[in-house]
């Protein structure tokens, strides 16, 4: 992890590459952390949006919990049963994205803002960081995937 200090503002900027990832980007290029733009990219920190969860507006950080995995899902991705090692919530049901939700359709905003089909979905661990991304959820083995991330053996 890099932090820097540009100007009057702390800048973070992340990104893990492990076996506790799905699919990882290579690291980020860190050299010039000024032009830092989030990504919903694997290995990067989840980013900082702010939303309205019934009638609470929150940092949507605040609504992922410390102590499990989150599987954030797309507006039309199929409903996960027995999801015990995560919570589930749903891009446009459980919240909106107050960020831009003036400019697009909750549809258009969730594939513009992470770049998945409606029916994705992006696993965040406990920590903050997206550990992976689906393009189609109905077709993932939670458990498969889980023993991935936490490295264990079948």
């Amino acid at each position: 992890m890099l932090r820097s200090l540009v100007g009057s503002e702390m800048c973070i900027r992340d990104r893990y590459s492990s076996a506790a990832m799905v699919d990882p980007l290579p690291p980020a290029d860190v050299s010039n952390v000024s032009n830092y733009k989030p990504s919903w990219q694997v290995g990067a920190h989840f980013p900082h949006r702010r939303v309205q969860a019934g009638e609470v507006q929150c940092a949507l950080l605040a609504c992922l919990p410390m102590h499990k995995f989150t599987l954030l899902c797309g507006p039309d991705a199929a409903m996960i049963e027995n999801a015990a090692y995560c919570q589930v919530i749903v891009f446009g049901r459980d919240f909106q994205d107050l960020q831009c939700l003036e400019e697009l359709n909750d549809s258009e905003n969730w594939s513009t803002l992470t770049g998945l089909p409606l029916a994705g979905a992006i696993l965040i661990r406990p920590d903050g960081h997206i550990a992976a991304r689906v393009e189609d959820i109905s077709g993932v083995d939670l458990g498969v995937m889980f023993n991935q991330i936490l490295s264990i053996k079948a």
